[in-house]
């Protein structure tokens, strides 16, 4: 049976921890959307904010399929109840992503929302378009590996999506293993190959 409690994800019966954090891979639209569609509406369900992180054509399908499920869009989006940050500036340092900024602008985030009433902040990421080079690779490796410590206990659920057809296959294989629950296909798996953050950044990081 699906969750649909606070902390459900809406596309399994796995309720997340405040802080902890799934990776979600995906190889299409379709896939992509099973997820962060139930993710959006649960969390709408129980007047949380849910804000999207990502570039601006993912930004737009995603409130398309929203309003297809019966989501009044704007008017969440009126309330403050439902956020799009798409505006690559904030997710870069000059050339470089800058993941360590990203981490501050969310934490500012929930911060902001809890001061505001949201219980809760529910964090969908989908960042593949950022990592165009293999610095930009690593330093996100690092930044995901290190969120297992940043975030425990943060009153916020997290996912992070990646399109693995933009993504060389050797960042799929060790972006997994900076978290403990993954989506693959659609299915939600305890992950055998999590790495906790000293043991990760001391090998995984290394530069190819």
């Amino acid at each position: 049976m699906v969750s649909h409690s606070p902390r459900g994800l809406g596309f399994t019966d796995h309720e997340l921890l405040p802080g902890e954090h799934i990776c979600a891979l995906y190889d299409n639209r379709l896939e992509q959307e099973a997820v962060a569609v139930p993710f959006v509406q649960v969390g709408l369900q129980h007047h949380q904010r849910v804000a999207f992180m990502g570039e601006e054509r993912a930004a737009l399908a995603l409130q398309q399929a929203l309003q297809e499920a019966g989501l009044p869009v704007q008017q969440h989006l009126a309330n403050g109840d439902l956020l799009f940050l798409c505006r690559e500036q904030a997710f870069r340092r000059g050339s470089l992503v800058a993941p360590d900024a990203m981490l501050q602008m969310g934490k500012r985030l929930v911060r902001a929302s809890l001061a505001q009433g949201w219980p809760l902040v529910r964090l969908l990421g989908d960042y593949a378009w950022l990592l165009r080079t293999r610095q930009d690779i690593t330093r996100w490796l690092a930044y995901e590996s290190k969120l297992n410590y940043e975030v425990p206990g943060l009153p916020a659920i997290i996912v992070c999506q990646y399109d693995r057809t933009r993504l060389p296959a050797d960042f799929v294989d060790k972006i997994i293993r900076t978290h403990p629950v993954a989506v693959v296909g659609g299915l939600l798996q305890s992950n055998p190959f999590y790495k906790p953050p000293t043991n990760f950044l001391a090998v995984a990081c290394r530069p190819d």
